[in-house]
């Protein structure tokens, strides 16, 4: 019959990190450098330990197998086996060890790197080497070892010991658990309870008596233990399991509420621990008479689905994990993946067919409920195995995650693109034709990336002179065939651009996309730069960090770190010899300047002899010195005293809900400094974007939400929740002036995208603050924005794409995510983001700000604060899969900010 084996598990938190356990002793193998006897004993003393020391038959054969695994090329290990005489008699005993001392070695030892250590009376620098005695591969018992007489400095690895750290042990999730563990699964060490990073983060549980130390503790009812590491991070601890124990109890009348499951011993459980695979009441009532669901599922191997998870057991039996997906109810569960080695349960909310995500993965099975598999014949399969219905290949809109379903498309779909009502051929109205029809562009999402796609499809080379909104070229007489128009820049057609789909769209006539291209021969205007590729840019925009050229020409290095010089030309004077520098020097003259490269004339207004005597002196090399200043400079005065504070906490539900755009409805003031600003529209206001209350003075929104029309148009109001409803604390304001980033939406899509609102006082009084009412703290230009921090944004947008907006706030938690994820070639690419940007939100879709949100914050716990770290900006639709939301990044513009509220 087949054999088996069951391995015991080597438990973090009783031995530490490189720890081994057996028995009640943790070994700690060091060959890493070679000392000799009396360092080795020094350093396990260090470490709080001991050379090693055998006390059984069972540990020598145990340490041999580790060895062999572990140090199999070494040649000999140092341990706390010595050899004395008394009285002429020669004894074997093992050092901080209770066993006797034997006139041999009391146990056989076969692994050949054994080495013990002498000790003689005669001459205290020689010790027994063990030495190997084989006939071939084969080592002779009688004949393990052979020893001679070596000198104690000779240098080996060595073998370490401690008695295990008794930490306890955990029953079930460890909720009780009141051991002393303080050590995660990683081998992280864990920080204090009462550390100021952690109070913040455990601030809202209930169940916070007891935390003490450092130990581990399961406060929230997670699966197992946990405690926040020095990365501010929680993370799982590893923690032997009690010892199940048979218990018989005579079955008793007991009576649990019916969410309960009622133990035959007496006693309530909860009903999902029923049939978990784990023993929650004593005489195991909850797992008899469960049934296997396992055949209810198909099994692929060394797979698993990403993207889906809702819920993630630990510790689970693959039979309860089944179970746990039939019996689910607050989802329908398609699948599950399971890893045996951790028995980790992972319940999904989709399939292959549905939503595809299969990946390779080892160790791992993917387990799909047979009656939910998708019949993908006659459908198009995507690589991670998706299935969209055959209309949706080359439909214009990437269904697939890496848009297999829009390549090879140009015959399908018989793709032109033209110019229409523009002067001349090199500009106009962008028309396309899909499917023998022609239609316009919308203008959303329309930046120079796509303008220099046009363009060169048309052949116009140098790509395009400038982008063009608002049907600027009159409007499309057909509906708008492309929206949304997400182009790398280096596409050779705009159908390989990533968009909204055919005819998808919720455009207006009067948002018709346009372009005007560079033709041959182009000159560059007196106020343009001519890049090395022949574009033309304007000179505020040399040396700003963004690459305007598209070639890198007006960011190269050199350029832009050269000094400023100053030259007189034009003078009427005779060039001179300059008092004892022996350089030729003009006295006077017309005052040029050369600044990125660039020569030019000093305008004369406001020009005194001071300046004139400065300008020639600049000629000399100088020395400036200036009064340091903090990098933000100096706080305005309208700034708060406090800033950050809310007495009504926001606890947002942890699920994944589908469809729900904008997150949940939190209690009124859990946001006050959130702003809705108004339209001031013929039908009354109507709600346009989003902001947040920096002080008395000052809301912060989107530059996009505001520059279209004038300050009048718009009503703020503050301390709102019900849109419908006039609350206790609400206030409504008018804009006396909006102060505009001067570069926005320079460059890419929406960049430098913010702006400042000054509120129109009323008596003398500007925002009051109160309960319902606070500022927000602005974030710190040195902030890194850490990947995957959750934070919250808040708004009153839209429900959803094709939905209205909310009536009351909306908020959720969305994760920052790396760079790199952003800028990757699926998502926007990276010439789309700038430095001012970042992007937040689930890569999986389902939760993202929308229209109508645009303008409001991303706020972070930060520095004990909530502070405002983004504006939301743009997005590609809204909580689509691989297109999560834009954001503004406020570290980039605090000085601007500041110096504006002055």
């Amino acid at each position: 019959s087949p054999a088996g084996v069951r391995c015991l598990r080597n438990w973090v938190s009783e031995c530490g990190e490189n720890g081994v356990r057996w028995g009640d002793k943790c070994y700690y193998v060091d060959t890493s450098v070679l000392v000799t006897h009396a360092q080795a004993r020094e350093f396990c003393s260090t470490k709080g330990a001991r050379l090693l020391s055998i006390t059984s038959q069972n540990e020598s054969d145990f340490l041999s197998e580790l060895l062999e695994t572990l140090a199999r090329d070494t040649v000999g290990l140092h341990t706390g086996g010595v050899r004395t005489q008394v009285f002429g008699d020669t004894f074997w005993l093992w050092q901080n060890s209770s066993t006797r001392p034997a006139p041999s070695l009391p146990f056989t030892l076969w692994w050949p790197g054994w080495n013990v250590t002498v000790g003689v009376q005669q001459n205290g620098n020689q010790r027994v080497t063990d030495e190997d005695v084989k006939n071939g591969d084969v080592m002779s018992e009688e004949s393990v070892t052979q020893c001679i007489l070596s000198d104690c400095a000779q240098k080996l690895h060595f073998v370490c010991e401690t008695d295990k750290i008794d930490v306890g042990c955990i029953e079930d999730r460890g909720m009780t658990y009141a051991g002393t563990a303080n050590i995660t699964v990683d081998g992280e060490p864990c920080l204090p309870w009462k550390d100021p990073h952690v109070q913040p983060k455990i601030r809202d549980f209930t169940q916070t008596r007891g935390l003490t130390n450092n130990y581990c503790a399961n406060p929230d009812g997670d699966d197992i233990p946990w405690c926040f590491t020095s990365i501010g991070r929680a993370n799982f601890c590893d923690i032997p399991r009690c010892e199940r124990k048979e218990t018989h109890h005579e079955i008793v009348e007991n009576v649990c509420p019916s969410h309960m499951f009622a133990c035959a011993s007496g006693g309530c459980i909860h009903q999902e621990w029923q049939c978990d695979g784990q023993k929650d009441c004593n005489d195991n009532s909850d797992e008899q008479e469960c049934q296997d669901y396992s055949e209810e599922f198909t099994k692929l191997a060394n797979h698993r689905l990403v993207g889906e998870e809702v819920e993630k057991w630990l510790y689970t039996l693959r039979v309860a994990c089944a179970a746990r997906c039939v019996q689910a109810k607050n989802f329908i569960c398609m699948s599950f993946n399971y890893e045996q080695a951790s028995e980790t349960c992972i319940l999904s909310k989709g399939n292959v067919g549905l939503s595809g995500g299969l990946v390779s993965s080892g160790g791992w099975e993917y387990h799909e409920m047979r009656k939910l598999v998708v019949n993908c014949s006659n459908m198009f399969v995507c690589g991670d195995g998706k299935c969209i219905d055959a209309a949706q290949n080359c439909d214009g809109r990437r269904d697939c995650k890496k848009g297999e379903d829009e390549m090879d498309c140009e015959d399908k779909v018989n793709f032109e693109v033209r110019l229409a009502n523009g002067s001349d051929v090199h500009e106009g109205r962008v028309e396309v034709k899909a499917f023998r029809r022609w239609g316009g562009v919308c203008h959303d999402m329309w930046g120079e990336l796509e303008g220099d796609v046009v363009c060169r499809q048309l052949g116009f080379s140098l790509g395009a002179r400038e982008v063009l909104l608002n049907s600027h070229f009159g409007s499309s007489r057909g509906q708008y065939l492309m929206d949304d128009l997400n182009c790398q820049g280096n596409e050779a057609s705009l159908a390989e651009c990533d968009f909204g789909g055919w005819g998808v769209h919720d455009c207006q006539a009067s948002e018709g996309a346009g372009v005007r291209c560079y033709k041959v021969g182009d000159e560059c205007s007196r106020e343009q730069w001519q890049c090395s590729n022949g574009r033309c840019i304007g000179l505020p925009y040399l040396c700003d960090t963004v690459d305007d050229c598209h070639d890198g020409s007006d960011e190269e290095r050199g350029m832009c770190q050269a000094p400023l010089e100053v030259r007189l030309v034009d003078g009427k004077d005779m060039e001179e010899v300059a008092r004892g520098e022996g350089e030729l020097k003009k006295r006077q003259g017309r005052v040029e300047v050369r600044y990125l490269g660039i020569w030019g004339t000093v305008c004369d207004d406001d020009i005194t002899l001071e300046e004139g005597h400065c300008c020639y002196l600049s000629t000399r090399p100088q020395t400036d010195t200036t009064d340091s200043v903090p990098p933000d400079g100096p706080l305005p005065e309208s700034l708060p005293s406090t800033c950050g504070l809310r007495e009504v906490d926001d606890n947002p539900t942890t699920s994944i809900v589908a469809r729900v755009v904008s997150g949940h409805t939190p209690p009124p003031g859990a946001h006050p400094w959130m702003v809705a600003i108004n339209l001031l529209t013929r039908t009354g206001p109507t709600q346009w974007c989003g902001g947040a209350v920096l002080g008395e003075e000052y809301v912060l929104t989107a530059g996009h939400c505001v520059f279209k029309y004038p300050a009048t148009t718009y009503l703020l109001k503050i301390g709102d929740f019900n849109t419908h409803e006039e609350e206790e604390e609400e206030q409504e304001f008018r804009v006396s002036a909006v102060v505009l980033h001067p570069e926005y939406d320079k460059g890419p899509y929406l960049n430098n995208d913010i702006a400042l609102l000054k509120v129109e006082k009323k008596n003398g009084r500007g925002i009051q603050f109160g309960r319902f009412v606070q500022p927000l703290c602005m974030v710190p230009s040195r902030w890194k924005y850490p990947p995957y921090l959750n934070c919250t944004v808040a708004g009153w947008g839209s429900l959803g794409v094709t939905l209205g907006y909310s009536k009351v706030l909306q908020s959720a938690l969305l994760p920052i995510l790396p760079e790199e994820t952003c800028e990757a070639d699926h998502v926007y690419g990276p010439a789309r983001l700038t430095q001012g940007m970042y992007c937040a939100g689930h890569m999986e879709g389902g939760i993202d700000t929308c229209q109508g949100d645009s303008g409001g914050p991303m706020v972070c716990f930060v520095e004990g604060r909530y502070t405002a770290v983004g504006i939301t900006s743009w997005g590609h639709g809204c909580a689509r899969p691989n297109k999560p939301g834009v954001y503004t990044k406020l570290s980039r513009y605090i000085p601007w900010i500041y110096s504006n509220m002055r």
